[in-house]
């Protein structure tokens, strides 16, 4: 998929994977980048979508706070939401605060919801203007895919000045402690915790 530039690709999805309720862990508004959210509908009824996007608490805009977009798409539609630039996206963009500068906008978390089954993915971009930098995409969790134990097969720490980023989201009402425990190849281990 052509994307601001540059390439973008996200992993096909099966109707199984269609829900009134789908959650995004990261998305991005003029801060390190910006995300696309792409919502499909996987039914022959017209479906009511609501995003409701909470800032992260140190997000310099929105932080800890809620910022809600509604719209709806017809039997076996799509819609982009475009969180950048605006030019890949056929809905209005939400009301978030884009800043006034460079990474000055908003960076969390958002909960999609539908009365009609859908599927969500998110297209990340980072660079310039006239340019993309870097490009990803993942595809929306489902409940059952929420968890408290994840292994992730492998991270960088400094390896050619890249390093690994971890985003938990808690879609649930009270705060969540967070233990990530790190091991390395001579399994030696540190375990960072947080709260969410």
């Amino acid at each position: 998929e052509a994307f601001e530039g540059g390439v973008s690709a996200t992993g096909a999805r099966p109707f199984s994977a269609a829900a009134t309720t789908q959650y995004v862990p990261l998305v991005r508004r003029n801060y390190l980048g910006n995300s696309v959210i792409a919502v499909q509908n996987r039914d022959n009824k017209k479906a009511n979508v609501t995003i409701v996007y909470r800032g992260a608490p140190d997000s310099p805009k929105h932080a800890n706070g809620t910022v809600e977009q509604t719209f709806s798409i017809g039997p076996y539609g799509m819609h982009f939401v475009d969180l950048g630039t605006g030019r890949m996206g056929d809905v209005p963009a939400p009301a978030i605060d884009r800043g006034g500068g460079a990474n000055t906008g908003f960076y969390g978390s958002a909960v999609i919801t539908s009365d009609q089954p859908v599927v969500a993915s998110v297209m990340e971009t980072t660079g310039q203007p006239d340019r993309t930098r870097t490009n990803a995409a993942y595809n929306a969790f489902l409940a059952s895919e929420l968890g408290q134990k994840f292994i992730v097969p492998s991270i960088r720490s400094r390896s050619a000045a890249r390093a690994t980023q971890f985003v938990v989201q808690n879609p649930g009402a009270g705060a969540a402690g967070v233990d990530v425990k790190i091991t390395s190849a001579g399994g030696r281990s540190s375990t960072l915790a947080t709260t969410v």
